[in-house]
């Protein structure tokens, strides 16, 4: 065997263990780049995971959902999005956003009010939105507590803030400072909080998308921050097997002709 026999087995022998090595790559970036080249027929961006999914394959931690009972057959469902703003829910159905954290819901004459950080959000039984008071409207400076007179039904709001007692009177829509004994203040159920699959399917229109999933795997961020630099090496060995695979057609094909 000849020095050109024996370079040829060698490059022969390593152009089969690395496309070996590598045919699973070639598989997942053919795969993902068909996908990618039809996202809009296949509706890739469009589609996404649920959050749970999200949580598992992006540690995306979601927030623990808090949850007030207005009556038996209400319930005011709040979950934070990362972003200092949270969605709020009567019972299954998504009303809205406000700012994080939500501090407690009550009924409020024939509807409901939400206290959110630094804003009450105040809105019909349906869910319609009646109006938004912050800070600079009157809602009072660092309000935590949210509640209303155990004797009154709901026509008076309490807000306690720094230690202080006020109550917005709905009718009027003033505030007053206040001086009660025996209030009912908003409190979180204790119990743990599963959100229904309705909830998790609004939550889900805003999370990762399949076009995003699939644009990671094609790039290799699945494996970290050296996951790209990673997939840069795979490309380069496609390179030497290209490169080995066409020096041995080239010189067996330069022999032959060189025999004829």
């Amino acid at each position: 065997m000849n020095s050109w026999q024996r370079v040829r087995m060698a490059l022969l022998r390593w152009h089969r263990r690395l496309g070996a090595a590598v045919a699973i790559f070639v598989l997942l970036l053919s795969i993902t780049g068909i996908a990618l080249n039809h996202t809009s027929e296949l509706g890739l961006a469009y589609r996404y995971l649920r959050p749970g999914w999200s949580e598992l394959m992006y540690d995306v931690s979601i927030p623990r959902p808090s949850q007030y009972l207005l009556a038996e057959d209400q319930r005011i469902t709040f979950v934070t999005n990362g972003n200092g703003h949270g969605s709020y829910f009567l019972n299954d159905e998504l009303l809205g956003e406000c700012f994080a954290p939500l501090k407690g819901a009550v009924n409020a004459g024939a509807g409901f009010a939400l206290l959110c950080n630094q804003q009450l959000v105040w809105l019909t039984g349906d869910g319609a939105l009646i109006d938004t008071i912050d800070e600079m409207f009157g809602l009072p400076p660092n309000s935590g507590q949210i509640g209303h007179p155990a004797d009154e039904g709901g026509e008076k709001i309490l807000i306690k803030a720094e230690g202080t007692t006020f109550a917005l009177d709905l009718n009027a829509v003033n505030w007053q400072e206040l001086e009660v004994t025996d209030t009912e203040w908003s409190a979180a159920l204790e119990k743990d909080i599963r959100l229904s699959d309705n909830i998790q399917a609004q939550l889900a229109e805003g999370g990762i998308s399949w076009e995003r999933i699939i644009l990671d795997l094609h790039a290799g961020r699945f494996m970290g921050s050296m996951g790209p630099y990673f997939m840069d090496l795979v490309a380069l060995i496609f390179m030497a097997i290209a490169l080995s695979g066409i020096w041995v057609w080239a010189r067996a094909l330069w022999q032959r002709s060189r025999r004829s």
